[in-house]
């Protein structure tokens, strides 16, 4: 004890001159130090509200509000009818979110207003303790609507508490249940972002912020926050399950396009669908699933059950944009091409700004335009991007049967540039 009063006594001049102001503190690490001495003070001077209240003061500027909470309780039990510290605790309760402590604090203050003890003036107090009534009301009544399952009118309310507090981590995670409940799986990766930001550790933050991601279909985004909790509880069962089960997915579905890239497309379709079982309600995962099932079966030309996996996706999601796209391109493979461009066409302007889209109608139109040509390619049997050298390798009876079958009535062959020969 006589160690840290000789250490607290050396640097009494620096951090604490007989009006102590925070404002004389310069970079975050004088904070620190400021805390550490005061901290000192307390230990030796435990009784000595005022410190408690500085270190409140410098918590509050490190936007550490929950120690600056406890110091000014501390400050107050102290110092119990100083109303400039109640009010300011009542400010920091309705911050915080903790509405109806704060509207409790207010009401001792209004006690004291009638009384006159504590110099209380209604001015001071009367915009805040109005808001801390709201506040509370508004929870109260999103409490009761969230028991009901009234997700949408329950965030309602929260939208009008979150507007009244600044640093409540708590309420946001309330309304980001209410968001993702609607399916609003965006709004809940916001609020809980903003959550987490406040409260690095909350577990069920990050938790609830991974299952929005995976709703999304953002899978790495949704690992990286099931992990990050299951560094603060490795036995978390929400985190664990949420962990296990995207990797679950990601593997079966890496297993299918492989075995679909080497020729097994049995196989890989198989490994697709084992994917899609872990959670068949999940549209942002299941609807490309299927569209890689459907590119798969186009590749060995079984048309029936590509258009079937094209249609299961267009009904799972309509606003896949690479639904159509795939849906025009199987059309094209059975030469349905203007069919192809029809499917394009209708949903060109709902999809205008996806350049994937447009892209796709204008290929499409180029091969309705060359499907009213001749394919010498097709007459050939080649494949429409061969080279040369592929193509000279084609039997000469072959081009003889062209040459015979594309005269014009002058008897000159038609070469592949339209010219004659």
């Amino acid at each position: 004890m006589r160690a840290l009063r000789g250490e607290f006594d050396r640097n009494r001049s620096r951090f604490f001159p007989p009006l102590f102001s925070l404002r004389s503190l310069g970079p975050d690490s004088d904070l620190d130090k400021a805390i550490k001495f005061l901290s000192q003070a307390i230990q030796i001077e435990p009784e000595n509200e005022k410190n408690h209240y500085k270190r409140y003061r410098a918590h509050l500027r490190g936007k550490k509000y929950r120690e600056a909470l406890q110091d000014l309780s501390t400050s107050l039990q102290l110092d119990p009818l100083n109303a400039a510290k109640m009010q300011q605790r009542a400010k920091l309760f309705k911050m915080m979110g903790r509405c109806a402590d704060a509207v409790g604090e207010y009401e001792k203050l209004e006690g004291m207003l009638e009384t006159g003890a504590g110099g209380v003036t209604e001015g001071e107090m009367g915009e805040g303790a109005r808001e801390a009534r709201q506040c509370q009301h508004s929870l109260a009544e999103a409490e009761r609507l969230m028991e009901m399952g009234d997700w949408r009118a329950a965030r309602q309310h929260l939208d009008v508490a979150v507007t009244l507090t600044e640093v409540a981590p708590e309420l946001l995670l309330r309304r980001a249940r209410c968001n993702f409940e609607e399916k609003d799986f965006y709004s809940a990766a916001a609020d809980t972002g903003r959550a987490i930001k406040l409260d690095g550790s909350s577990i069920p933050a990050l938790e609830l912020r991974g299952l929005a991601y995976y709703k999304l279909g953002e899978f790495d985004m949704a690992q990286t926050h099931f992990r990050e909790g299951l560094k603060f509880d490795p036995e978390h069962l929400g985190c664990k399950e949420g962990h296990r089960r995207v990797k679950k997915m990601q593997k079966a579905a890496e297993k299918g396009r492989k075995a679909v890239d080497v020729g097994d497309v049995a196989q890989g379709v198989g490994y697709l669908q084992e994917a899609m079982a872990v959670d068949p309600s999940h549209v942002y995962f299941n609807a490309p699933i299927l569209l890689q099932i459907a590119r798969a079966h186009m590749g060995v030309a079984s048309f029936a059950p590509a258009r079937q996996a094209v249609d299961s996706a267009m009904q799972m999601n309509p606003r896949l944009s690479e639904a159509h796209i795939v849906l025009s391109d199987l059309l094209q493979a059975q030469e349905e091409y203007e069919e192809a461009v029809r499917v394009l066409k209708l949903v060109a302007e709902a999809f205008a700004e996806d350049a994937s889209v447009q892209e796709a109608l204008k290929k499409a139109e180029i091969a309705l335009k060359q499907s009213k040509e001749v394919n010498y390619y097709k007459v050939l049997g080649v494949d429409r991007r061969a080279t040369t050298s592929a193509i000279k390798k084609v039997p000469e009876r072959d081009v003889g049967w062209i040459e015979r079958s594309h005269c014009n009535p002058e008897g000159q062959a038609l070469l592949p540039d339209g010219t004659h020969s």
